[in-house]
This record gives structure tokens, sequence and C-alpha cells, in this order.
């Protein structure tokens, strides 16, 4: 089976998910399939404290894995705020498998990216826990102040630059 994606209204991502599955038990789709809308954790300050909240990955896109993804596109196409399936040449366009396994290695069961926790100082981080850790070639730039890793992904041909929950536990001094 193959990962495609779905571009639909931003902030919409999870009911469209519902709609679609909606219409496949409407019309009594059989074949194997799958909807992720990845997320991430990140921390918010508010009022000078920092709250914990879960936001979209990719806003304005769901992921469908499907080995038939013609008739799925047909039967979500009934439903309501999907905008269109990406496509390239007028086919539907595949995302690269090793594209989607970088998602899959930072996510947890319900398709959250946590927070982790690194270590930081003179230009190096290390990552000593969390979803980050072993992937730090990937992180861009650390936001200490907002607590926030910029970390690069490679989707649909092009570098997104994303922004995932980090906390400072230390920073390494060495003289």
């Amino acid at each position: 089976m193959s990962w495609y994606a779905i571009h639909v209204k931003t902030g919409r991502e999870d009911i469209v998910c519902g709609e679609i599955r909606k219409q496949v038990a409407l019309v009594g789709y059989d074949a194997e399939y799958e909807l992720l809308v990845p997320k991430r954790q990140l921390q918010e300050r508010r009022q000078g404290e920092f709250y914990e909240v879960t936001r979209t990955m990719f806003p304005g896109y769901v992921l469908v894995q499907s080995d038939n993804i013609i008739n799925l596109a047909e039967v979500a196409k009934k439903g309501n705020g999907i905008l269109r399936f990406l496509q390239s040449e007028g086919k539907f366009q595949k995302i690269n498998p090793v594209e989607i396994m970088a998602v899959f290695e930072l996510i947890n069961d319900e398709g959250v990216i946590e927070c982790s926790v690194a270590e930081v100082g003179n230009g190096v981080v290390r990552v000593v826990s969390g979803p980050l850790k072993g992937h730090e070639g990937w992180v861009r730039k650390i936001d200490m102040h907002k607590r926030r890793a910029t970390v690069a992904f490679w989707f649909s041909g092009n570098t997104h630059l994303v922004s995932l929950g980090i906390n400072i536990c230390s920073l390494s001094k060495t003289n």
C-alpha cells in the first residue's frame, strides 16, 4: 500500500478524516485504507506560563494509505472539506516511502510527535530523550525562549521546516 496526500481546508483535517470514514461506511467500501493527520506537541506561553498544546504538523493536509487510491478518492470526494488529492501529470502522487518513514520514526501510537529534551552548548545540540534522539542532524535551529526546534522534513520533493517542542534541560559548557 502506498501513501498519498489530500489537500483540505486548514483546521479541518480531523473533520475531513471523519467525513471520509463516514462516506466509506455509507458505500460499503471494503478495501483497506488508513488515514493520518500527524501532530506535534508544543509549548506555548500565555500570560507568562507555558502550556502544552497539540498542533497539526502539516496544516491543510491529510495523509492516506491505500492500495486502491482511485476508488477511495471517488468515495472520499462525496464528503465535505476535501479540496483535492495531490496529483502529478494526472496521476495520484505517491509519497516517497523514505519521506513518510521519517514521520513514522517520530510519531507515537496516536500520531503525535512528543516534546524532546536536549542539551545545547557551543553550537551543538545533544538530544537526551524523546523522538528527536538520534535525529540531531535534522535540527536546523533551536529557539530556547520558545522551547522549539526547527526540523527539516523532505516531503513531496521539497524541504518543509516544522517546529517541534523541545525542553532544554541544561546548557553544556566546555572550556
